[in-house]
């Protein structure tokens, strides 16, 4: 398994949330995820 940092630059709305994940910005995040004004890190 690779795990990587991933970073979206900016803001989004978090459209959903659930079963260990995100969705947001026409993307699905499993996991947690830190937002800032700066954009969103997972």
């Amino acid at each position: 398994m690779e795990i990587r940092d991933a970073h979206f630059p900016g803001r989004a709305p978090i459209d959903a949330y659930g079963s260990g994940g995100f969705r947001f910005a026409d993307m699905s995040h499993r996991g947690s995820i830190f937002t800032v004004p700066s954009g969103i890190y997972g």
